[in-house]
């Protein structure tokens, strides 16, 4: 019985995750931005939801299976993030020496500072 509360559970948390992810801005932005937070959320009550039909030692085994197999591909994200923010502040750097500085010094869209 338990079992059968639990896939319904999943098959409710599923449908309402995806709606969410569809048809709110925020899950839209989430998509699309920051597409690995939604997949540690999705899964995380996945195992939350496991965790109530599996015995403790199994459960901590699975854990550790999907945690440590996530860390390739959070790290590659974060990675894309940061250099990413780093190639758009090199070209604001850039386009703040050509006419001046960008934090407010110098000539700005032809006005002076």
């Amino acid at each position: 019985m338990v079992y059968w509360a639990v896939f319904a559970a999943a098959l409710v948390w599923g449908v309402a995750w995806a709606l969410f992810l569809q048809r709110s801005a925020l899950g839209r932005w989430m998509s699309a931005r920051r597409t690995w937070i939604t997949v540690v959320v999705g899964i995380g009550v996945d195992l939350l939801l496991a965790k109530i039909v599996m015995e403790w030692s199994e459960w901590v085994t699975v854990v550790a299976v999907i945690a440590l197999s996530s860390v390739g591909i959070i790290t590659r994200a974060l990675w894309n993030e940061w250099s990413g923010s780093q190639a758009v502040l090199q070209r604001l750097d850039s386009c703040g020496r050509m006419k001046g500085n960008v934090l407010g010094k110098g000539e700005r869209d032809g006005g002076s500072a």
